[in-house]
């Protein structure tokens, strides 16, 4: 339907590439290389999981839980402990703000404005950060435990390279404070946020239309 929709529209060719893929290359990895690279994606709605080498995908994972998720957790436990109803632009807020996966990050209080659930009045409070950890982990469960099933239908080799290597997370989802961290710790192995994850899928897919580019350029010059 994608493809029939971009062909009405006018698109000459139309190419699609797996997220994971295109969130890897945008982060700079050597996907090419027989050494087991994995990306972690954390997209609004979804997080991917891939272990990527030789150009392709060897194991991979998707699970239903991303930035909008973190969101809906803080709405949630506002909603539940608080009695108090956050907009989306207030949970999102605080998402990027305040939150943190880990009480060991010193956050100082901050204050929310919501509406509140009886009275349906405007109302204020200050909230301490490390409330929302236990609901936030809850919602971060999911990607941990697929990224321990990947790791283990991943063949041997290729994890040793993972743990030589480390993990890379990519997507908006992957700014959350402490997130890296906590992975590092779930796994054992080294996990590294890169700069402007949010634009990796974008990135990636950019040079990936540039290098078929130049390869028709390449193709034309030598007929």
């Amino acid at each position: 339907a994608t493809e029939r929709a971009l062909k009405e529209a006018g698109a000459g060719r139309i190419f699609f590439v797996e997220t994971p893929i295109a969130s890897a290359v945008g982060a700079n990895l050597d996907i090419s290389s027989e050494k087991g690279k994995m990306i972690v994606n954390i997209g609004a709605e979804i997080t991917d999981i891939a272990v990527i080498s030789f150009n392709g995908i060897v194991t991979s994972e998707s699970v239903p839980v991303g930035g909008t998720t973190f969101d809906n957790a803080v709405k949630n436990y506002f909603k539940k402990e608080h009695k108090m109803i956050l907009s989306d632009n207030m949970a999102e807020n605080i998402k990027i703000n305040y939150l943190c996966v880990s009480r060991d990050e010193r956050v100082d209080p901050f204050e929310v404005s919501a509406i509140e659930l009886q009275s349906r009045l405007p109302i204020e409070k200050t909230v301490k950060p490390d409330e929302l950890v236990k609901p936030l982990n809850e919602a971060i469960t999911p990607i941990l435990d697929s990224i321990r099933n990947v790791l283990e239908r991943t063949p041997p080799e290729l994890v040793t390279d993972i743990f030589e290597r480390g993990i890379t997370l990519t997507g908006g989802g992957s700014k959350l404070a402490g997130l890296d961290s906590l992975i590092s710790i779930t796994t054992g192995i080294d996990t590294t946020v890169i700069n402007n994850p949010e634009k990796c899928v974008v990135l990636g897919c950019m040079k990936l239309l540039n290098e078929m580019s130049n390869d028709r350029k390449n193709e034309l010059m030598n007929t």
